[in-house]
């Protein structure tokens, strides 16, 4: 499946989901490269998700989900 297949359904995705699917692709890219990433660092990750997921996904700045 290309990118170009994809960017569809990417977009409809919400601002925490897309944030999860960025830091999937993430780990997969350094467990390619052999880097390990701690469970501490994957905890701060899962923390700061929800910080973003408030301060994102609210309606005063709805307008920049369109992007």
């Amino acid at each position: 499946m290309s990118i170009a297949e994809l960017l569809p359904s990417i977009s409809t995705l919400s601002h925490a989901d897309k944030f999860r699917l960025a830091q999937i692709v993430l780990q997969q890219l350094a467990q390619e490269d052999g880097i390990m990433i701690s469970s501490e660092t994957t905890e701060i990750a899962r923390l700061s998700q929800s910080v973003l997921r408030n301060a994102w996904d609210n309606e005063e700045d709805a307008i920049y989900d369109q992007l």
